[in-house]
């Protein structure tokens, strides 16, 4: 069944059809199928022999599942290097915000340099959602905030030497305002 569903989200002509093939791929985290989201994600309106060009929605369920493999740590360590790339490249120029957006979320479980500076870079967009997840990607991966300030993340990244040192800490400021949160309720 995994082998019709990798078919069917490579070619289907119908792009809900391919989307309804990825989700059912959901339970099968195996190296063919990172590889198939990759393919997806990778030049996403160039003809290929092996796959279909990928429209926005077909290209969202691809990140969508990479985040989960990701996620849960079901990908093969020799493809890190390739999936770091994809995401880089998605992240900055997928035309379709969910794909850069998801893929932006994906890189905060890459403590890796290049994942940093094109998280920093993204603060700059004109987008504040493109904005916030950058920032919440940044916090994961460093256990630091600096408020949606790309200047400061790159002044702080300068003149820190192990930016990943705090990786997965929540930041005082930020754990106060989740408590807050928790407990706020509607006085009816």
């Amino acid at each position: 069944a995994v082998r019709v569903f990798q078919t069917v989200a490579k070619n289907d002509s119908d792009s809900m059809v391919r989307c309804a093939a990825l989700r059912a791929l959901t339970p099968s985290p195996d190296v063919q199928t990172v590889e198939l989201t990759l393919k997806i994600l990778q030049n996403p309106q160039q003809s290929r022999k092996d796959i279909r060009p990928a429209t926005g929605p077909v290209r969202w369920d691809a990140a969508r599942l990479l985040h989960r493999f990701i996620r849960e740590d079901a990908y093969d360590p020799s493809q890190r290097g390739e999936i770091l790339k994809t995401l880089l490249d998605r992240a900055a120029a997928d035309r379709d915000r969910n794909v850069r957006l998801t893929c932006i979320d994906s890189l905060a479980y890459f403590h890796d340099s290049a994942a940093l500076t094109a998280l920093i870079d993204i603060l700059r967009e004109d987008d504040f959602a493109m904005q916030h997840a950058a920032e919440t990607s940044l916090i994961a991966m460093t256990g630091v905030t600096h408020s949606h300030d790309a200047e400061a993340w790159r002044a702080w990244v300068a003149q820190t030497r192990e930016p990943f040192a705090s990786a997965g800490e929540i930041p005082d400021g930020l754990r106060a305002e989740q408590q807050s949160r928790t407990k706020w309720e509607w006085e009816w």
